[in-house]
């Protein structure tokens, strides 16, 4: 039992949301440490990938999460 709850955590969309916003704010707070750096030398480094993915993930997340919700709702005549 123990072995599916870890399962599920792994796969959960709320967990990729998390991780996507944790991702987006560690780039971020980087990205600001080195900003004068990255404006005057115009270089692209690893916070910008992290900011890209953790987009990726949240985007990804989101769509789930909405999609599953429209799922489980019941429509205009309340059926789902």
């Amino acid at each position: 039992m123990n072995d599916n709850l870890f399962v599920r955590i792994i796969h959960s969309k709320y967990t990729h949301l998390f991780m996507g916003v944790v991702l987006v704010i560690t780039g971020v707070c980087e990205m600001f440490q080195d900003l004068s750096q990255d404006i005057i030398g115009v270089r692209i480094r690893l916070h910008h990938g992290i900011i890209i993915y953790g987009v990726y993930q949240i985007t990804s997340a989101l769509i789930s999460i909405i999609q599953g919700h429209q799922y489980i709702l019941p429509d205009e005549n309340g059926e789902k």
